[in-house]
């Protein structure tokens, strides 16, 4: 049971972590951030 936890968490951590890059990436792209001031009309963040 150690073994596993011991092999099973790093690999989890990894794929968040990367998983959460890759989507943070397709989201970037396909919805870019809006920053909206109140009283102002919404932009486009760079």
């Amino acid at each position: 049971m150690r073994i596993v936890v011991t092999l099973a968490l790093p690999l989890l951590l990894i794929l968040s972590l990367l998983g959460f890059d890759f989507f943070y990436e397709l989201n970037g792209r396909a919805n870019p951030p809006v920053a909206c001031a109140p009283g102002q009309p919404c932009r486009v963040a760079p």
